[in-house]
């Protein structure tokens, strides 16, 4: 059997091969994020015998260094033979590439998440990460569309990331009719936001109905019956009226407040430790909508922050259930995986003949693609975004996949364990 899937194999014609050139960080502060991107462009290129084309790869060195990084681009973009370039590279070089190659003909894949829509700036590259204004379209949609929100809190980190994301979220979030109520921002590491959440619990408090009494957010109720049938002697005196007690901070503070009916928080990578114990602190019924910097499965499952999570929801581009057991951790995991995809897509197009043009026109084609923890399904308002957001919810103990976005819509989709 074995001489005879060899024999019928010769017969076979070869795959085109497609010939890509990869600028990246091999040296330097970025190196390790570089290496373990490459490893995985490899492992994804090897991963499917039957595809439609296999790849040749010419790797350049960017030294961590923007201005080393043009200079690699433009020589690689110089190759004929050379139909993409693919570029793992931060905001700054990322940036400096495509600004320096926009008069070029090359397709260049942006790999990274990206603060801005670089396809502005050159129209032949491709946010395969996406944008972080993207990411934050996706959560209002969420938020609006699927969960039905109207009245929703954002608390933000006050830097250019934060920024980008809460502009982008209330943007679309007033596009799509809902409400903004209460926008706050932190600075620094998030170790006491009791401002912030003071600010959202009175702006709750302010929404509650006029009719609607402290009393009756307290849960206090009078019986009229009682008060109709039950007469006593004192009814016949002219005696001075009790005094309505007034409720103190305290008191107050006690009400769960359901007026506000979500929170999002696009956090830092590193803010979650702080601000995930602070939030059942103030007693808001609301749901939680973060980014994918919630996705830290060993903060969320700690005794003092799980259990009053459970429900939470954040929107991340990739999400693997069961993570093989790699030499990788960390931002290193993120980086292979993202070189592994890179190459899975590339290799799963179906190009009648591979030329720059042809390569630009079959990436904006791309209807819905699956990876490894990944998917790729561009943004109907521009083709060269990849706006195939997953959504998962905390249950108190792990992540339940709740679908992913194509196009508007969240589509469910069922992970295999393998």
């Amino acid at each position: 059997l074995f001489f005879e899937n060899l024999l019928r194999a010769s017969y076979e014609p070869p795959s085109p091969v497609l010939m890509v050139g990869i600028v990246l960080p091999l040296s330097g502060d970025q190196s390790d994020q570089g290496d373990a991107f490459l490893a995985g462009f490899y492992a994804g290129e090897k991963f499917d015998e039957g595809s439609n084309q296999r790849l040749s790869i010419l790797a350049q060195d960017s030294r961590s260094n923007k201005l080393q990084a043009i200079m690699e681009a433009r020589n690689l973009e110089k190759m004929n033979q050379i139909k993409v370039l693919i570029c793992p590279l931060d905001d700054q070089s990322a940036l400096a590439v495509t600004s320096a190659l926009s008069a070029t003909d090359i397709p260049i894949l942006l790999t990274n998440r990206q603060q801005e829509d670089l396809s502005e700036v050159n129209g032949k590259s491709f946010h395969i990460n996406s944008t972080l204004g993207i990411a934050a379209k996706k959560a209002a949609q969420y938020a609006v569309n699927t969960l039905g929100l109207d009245s929703i809190a954002v608390i933000a980190p006050a830097d250019q990331n934060g920024e980008i994301q809460t502009d982008a979220f209330i943007k679309e979030v007033d596009r799509l009719g809902a409400n903004v109520v209460a926008t706050e921002w932190y600075s620094g590491e998030p170790k006491n936001l009791k401002r912030q959440f003071k600010f959202i619990r009175k702006v709750a408090f302010d929404l509650l109905p006029k009719e609607e009494s402290y009393d009756e957010a307290l849960g206090m109720a009078i019986d009229s019956l009682d008060a109709l049938f039950d007469v006593s002697a004192e009814d016949f005196f002219d005696l001075p009226k009790p005094k309505k007690k007034k409720m103190s901070a305290s008191d107050s503070s006690k009400v769960v407040l359901s007026t506000i009916q979500g929170i999002y928080l696009p956090i830092r990578e590193d803010d979650l430790a702080f601000i995930g114990p602070q939030i059942p602190m103030y007693n808001l019924d609301a749901k939680v909508i973060g980014n994918d910097n919630w996705q830290n499965i060993s903060v969320l499952q700690k005794e003092h922050i799980g259990p009053h999570l459970k429900g939470l929801s954040l929107l991340t581009k990739f999400y693997q259930p069961v993570l093989d057991s790699l030499e990788y951790s960390g931002d290193q995991i993120d980086a292979y995986y993202s070189g592994f995809n890179t190459a899975k897509l590339l290799t799963s197009m179906d190009m009648k003949n591979q030329s720059r043009q042809t390569l630009g026109r079959a990436i904006e084609e791309i209807d819905f693609h699956s990876g490894e923890g990944f998917f790729y399904a561009p943004e109907p308002s521009n083709k060269k975004v990849n706006a195939a957001f997953q959504v998962l919810e905390f249950d108190g103990k792990g992540f339940v996949h709740r679908g992913v976005f194509q196009g508007d819509s969240l589509k469910l989709f069922f992970y295999q364990n393998p």
